[in-house]
């Protein structure tokens, strides 16, 4: 419905709900000084990012990762399919950025990456079932 109405090919998921989400359902703790979206049981930062779309195309500050490679641990992806009511949640570790992180443009804050290019670790995903409000591993 979102490209029958003009609002492109994904829709935006707000940031407070794919936040809370992936923290709520990896257990992970909210990363009080903000630099990162959470805590993983470990201690260490989780960037969490959410697409509508299967390509992962967003931004990140790969300064502040680079910065600070001693305590993030891994991105955490979460790929809502609203085609197929699915939400994915893909882990992508640190040394997947490596090679993006030995080559930051030092002018940018920010920089555009495609999370499905790198590689990932994990994935998990979670069938929303309507009728009866749960989730459903697959």
């Amino acid at each position: 419905m979102h490209v029958k109405l003009g609002f492109g090919s994904s829709p935006d998921t707000p940031q407070v709900f794919s936040e809370r989400i992936s923290r709520l359902i990896f257990d992970y703790n909210n990363w009080n000084n903000r630099d990162f979206d959470a805590k993983d049981k470990s201690g260490n930062a989780v960037e969490i990012k959410a697409t509508g779309s299967s390509k992962g195309t967003t931004s990140i500050n790969l300064k502040i990762i680079n910065v600070n490679k001693s305590i993030f641990s891994h991105i955490l992806w979460l790929y809502l399919d609203f085609e197929r009511d699915q939400m994915n949640f893909k882990i992508i570790p640190i040394s997947a950025l490596a090679e993006r992180l030995s080559k930051i443009d030092s002018t940018k804050d920010r920089e555009n990456i495609t999370l499905s290019e790198l590689a990932i670790s994990r994935k998990i995903t979670l069938q929303i079932d309507i009728k009866n409000k749960s989730l459903i591993k697959i």
